[in-house]
């Protein structure tokens, strides 16, 4: 079973791939405590997706928090904006998610090519 720390190394990982930088170490015990209550609430693979689609936000509101303390701070925002407004909730990936939104666009469009085109 990984530990904490191990997250948190996974989370300044993902951070230095994405900015090319290392993310300080600022709060680490408040930092802690905070990962493992979330790692606790929605598992380890929605946290660390979630940090990816928090640095690849381009919302301005979030730009300043593009790091673990953002992360902490602004999870349930982020878990809701990434989501389907219609079915937000606190389980499930993103990669599941994203999924599902992609069969529900093709399913639309298809509905609109037989309507609209007569295909």
């Amino acid at each position: 079973m990984r530990t904490v720390v191990d997250v948190i190394g996974d989370l300044k990982e993902i951070y230095q791939e994405y900015f090319g930088v290392p993310h300080s170490n600022k709060a680490y015990a408040e930092q802690s405590k905070s990962i493992k209550a979330l790692v606790s609430a929605v598992g380890e693979d929605n946290l660390l997706e979630n940090f990816r689609y928090l640095l690849e936000c381009e919302d301005m509101w979030l730009q300043n928090a593009k790091n673990i303390p953002g992360l902490i701070k602004w999870f349930d925002a982020i878990q809701t904006m990434r989501m389907n407004n219609s079915r937000a909730s606190r389980s499930g990936s993103l990669s599941a998610m994203r999924q599902e939104q992609a069969e529900q666009e093709r399913l639309r469009l298809a509905k609109f090519r037989r309507e609209m085109l007569d295909e």
